[in-house]
């Protein structure tokens, strides 16, 4: 058979005469995915059943086409029509009905497919799969887990998609630790993990910065039969090291590799390179990369702008730059924004505007991003959230314009979402500058409203006062770790 597909767990037989007559060939087979070949089907009940005859298991397939194509409405339709032929649903039937109903965001419908088939057929490995799947579309990580643990109960052992899809569950609501939590059980229900498992979990290694991790699974990957490296492998672990900067060269490196394997890329791809570009300033490898992208068709979107930018501005950081070479870079994103705005205008974003105003800074050219940059957020109605406050205070605060820094605390210190960390530290430390007591007790009660931590070095000022004054002391213990530093000394 030159195609296996599987439903729910039911081996299809016969697929090649349920497949259009001009997909039935080997070659072309060999390159299309199989959620291709059953969304080319005509799922309308007329036509479908004009060249099948009315079976369960024909049925049975036009479930799984309709929930491969998310169409929960004509599903619930077709499985009402079964009764009328006297055929009765069984437990691929009431599988695929969940999970076009966990598609289709209807988990109140997908519980009640599940309740309804556990009654008719019992305890089974098959419908607990499909509703933890349907709860990892929601997504539903409290229920996901509580049916979980009920199927364990009911002495069912877990599979790799049951696996999967609690790892997908945790993916979604990011909860890591728990996601690392449930991968460790594929030993103690003897597992063996697919690439999809493997895969989900490397895109868990590029949201918590686990590198590492995310080589060590990308081995195994390349370890298992029968599964040829694609473009989704090589995206999940570029992503995964080009979020640190100490993986970025390696990550350029990955790219590479990928392209004299004669992998195509996509713009996944590119988002994940241009990360690691601009992490280290790599102009050369950016432009190779656009270079690529022409020569491949793929159009270049908001987030391969927003990282061209970031590329620039980490490059203007480089120590002893030439001022001609400054300028050329704030020339090239000027004009990379005049090309977005003509192409893509529609697309315009906060985080685009932030990403080329670190460009002006970076270039300690503080009053042109003031006048050219500032204004087009008013210009296209975008608002000035807490990463361009930050940009701006970083950039004044360095160059010891504490006023100007005030000036800009003052207008965001009682909006919502418009304060971080490094904002809060750089105030403490030009409080501090400006002997402004009031204003440090008002910054750490900022961090103590918001729930963050004041940096170390900032603490190490502060306790490396003679004279701490009794509230700004008050204000400290709160912090746990300073408790036992502050108590040991005598209170002035």
């Amino acid at each position: 058979d030159p195609i296996k597909m599987k439903l729910m767990g039911d081996k299809l037989t016969n697929v090649e005469e349920r497949i259009p007559k001009n997909l039935n060939k080997l070659g072309v087979l060999q390159n299309v995915k199989s959620d291709e070949i059953l969304k080319s089907i005509d799922s309308s009940l007329e036509n479908y059943f004009k060249e099948r005859k009315v079976s369960l298991a024909n049925f049975n397939l036009l479930l799984h086409v309709l929930s491969v194509k998310r169409d929960y409405e004509s599903a619930v339709i077709a499985f009402e029509k079964m009764s009328i032929f006297n055929i009765k649903p069984n437990v691929s039937s009431y599988a695929n009905m969940i999970v076009v109903s966990g598609k289709s965001s209807k988990i109140s419908e997908a519980e009640i497919y599940f309740n309804e088939a556990t009654n008719l057929f019992g305890q089974n490995k098959v419908l607990y799969n499909s509703m933890i799947y349907a709860y990892s579309r929601v997504p539903d990580l409290v229920n996901a887990e509580t049916t979980w643990n009920q199927a364990i109960r009911s002495k069912i052992v877990p599979d790799c998609a049951m696996l999967t899809s609690m790892v997908s569950v945790c993916l979604k609501t990011r909860d890591f630790k728990k996601a690392w939590e449930f991968f460790a059980k594929r030993k103690e229900f003897e597992i063996e993990p697919d690439d999809v498992l493997l895969g989900n979990m490397i895109r868990i290694c590029s949201l918590d910065s686990s590198a590492e991790k995310a080589k060590i699974i990308f081995e195994d990957i390349k370890k298992l039969e029968n599964v040829r490296l694609t473009c989704l492998h090589y995206n999940s672990l570029l992503k995964a090291l080009s979020t640190r900067k100490d993986y970025s060269k390696e990550a350029i490196t990955l790219y590479k590799n990928m392209i004299s394997d004669h992998i195509k890329p996509d713009s996944n791809t590119f988002v994940a390179l241009l990360m690691a570009t601009s992490k280290i300033g790599d102009i050369a490898e950016s432009f190779n990369a656009m270079t690529y992208m022409t020569k491949m068709k793929i159009k270049p979107n908001k987030y391969i702008f927003t990282l061209l930018f970031k590329t620039y501005a980490a490059a203007l950081k480089t120590p002893q730059l030439d001022r001609e070479i400054k300028d050329l870079y704030i020339e090239d994103s000027w004009n990379l924004l005049i090309k977005f705005l003509e192409n893509q205008m529609e697309y315009i974003s906060t985080p685009i505007l932030n990403s080329l105003l670190q460009v002006y800074v970076s270039a300690d050219k503080g009053r042109e991003a003031e006048n050219l940059v500032l204004p087009l957020y008013k210009q296209y109605n975008l608002a000035l959230n807490q990463e361009t406050h930050r940009t701006l205070i970083e950039y004044y605060f360095s160059k010891r314009e504490l006023v100007r820094v005030k000036q800009i605390f003052e207008t965001i210190k009682n909006i919502d979402g418009q304060l971080c960390v490094t904002t809060l530290n750089i105030m403490i430390e030009t409080f501090m500058r400006t002997r402004e007591i009031g204003k440090i007790e008002e910054v750490f009660e900022k961090f103590i409203e918001l729930e963050l931590h004041p940096g170390r070095f900032v603490l190490s000022q502060i306790c490396a006062m003679k004279n701490i004054p009794d509230r700004i002391y008050d204000l400290l213990m709160k912090f746990d770790y300073l408790k036992q530093i502050l108590s040991k000394n005598k209170r002035t």
